[in-house]
């Protein structure tokens, strides 16, 4: 690091400093090369992503450092807070495996708190004596179901058994299961794993009758953790995509264009600039060679 951030926040002790690392400004590990890949490895989410008899399959999309630079915000806002009351800055110092841990389930904190061990399983979570199931058949395709137990689910589960219930597709006492303590009943026996794996078939059997857009729409309303799989065709048809302007249409052959993901955002003050057209094979090859 070009500065040293204790350094600095010791001269001007009215400053918020506020350093984001893969593994802190100390400790054992905070002189370690990081990479996303590594954050992401190092906070134990790789462990429970991909199939059981594969490599780990890591996230297509870089995550580690942004949920760091989430709560990197939330420490700059709390320490100005803190400052408009004392008068004294802080040095935020926010380790970005440890932000991530989150995305693992807390994980790493399995064996403390004597919690299954979990592992990959490719659709759902490998609880170890359990599997919990998440992909599902639709009428059209595929989707996805985040079937979880435990006080954090109690706003999405129950309702999701509620819903089949309405539709006359599952009985009182399926409706009525003890969600908040269901993994607990699990691990210690009290529910048979059979019945966990009876709740996936009803699960699929209601979600199979009908489409996506169908799925898609009823869990909009009731506020559901489910989303589709969807294919590439299907994301470029998007409406709300196209509406927002998230295609380039880029020129690459005089009279053809090809379609490219563009801005992920919209900035009124300084929008982000649209892609343009790539140099073609050996246009500027003498230019370059000509350079020093």
């Amino acid at each position: 690091m070009w500065f040293d951030p204790h350094q600095l926040s010791e001269r001007h002790d009215q400053l918020v400093v506020a350093v984001l690392t893969g593994f802190g400004l100390d400790g054992q590990k905070s002189t370690w090369n990081d990479s996303d890949l590594v954050v992401c490895a190092s906070a134990c989410q790789l462990a429970i992503t991909g199939d059981t008899d594969l490599p780990p399959l890591r996230s297509a999309v870089p995550q580690g450092y942004l949920h760091g630079a989430g709560d990197l915000a939330v420490g700059a806002l709390t320490a100005l807070h803190e400052r408009n009351r004392s008068g004294r800055g802080q040095l935020v110092d926010v380790l970005a495996q440890e932000a991530f841990i989150q995305a693992s389930f807390s994980y790493s904190l399995n064996e403390a708190w004597q919690a299954p061990v979990l592992g990959r399983t490719g659709e759902g979570i490998n609880a170890g004596p359990f599997v919990i199931r998440w992909g599902y058949p639709a009428a059209d395709g595929e989707v996805s179901i985040t079937f979880l137990f435990g006080s954090a689910f109690m706003e999405f589960t129950p309702k999701l058994f509620q819903w089949i219930w309405e539709e006359g597709e599952c009985d009182e006492a399926t409706r009525d299961k003890p969600w908040e303590d269901y993994t607990l009943l699990l691990a210690l026996g009290e529910e048979p794993i059979s019945e966990l794996y009876r709740l996936h078939d009803v699960l699929a059997a209601f979600m199979s009758k009908r489409t996506k857009a169908e799925l898609v729409a009823e869990a909009t309303r009731w506020r559901l953790l489910l989303a589709p799989v969807s294919e590439l065709r299907e994301v470029i048809e998007i409406d709300r995509l196209r509406s927002r302007g998230f295609w380039d249409h880029v020129d690459q052959a005089g009279d053809r264009f090809y379609r490219h993901t563009g801005r992920s955002f919209i900035a009124s003050a300084q929008p982000l600039k649209e892609l343009t057209a790539p140099s073609l094979l050996g246009v500027d090859t003498d230019e370059v060679l000509a350079e020093p």
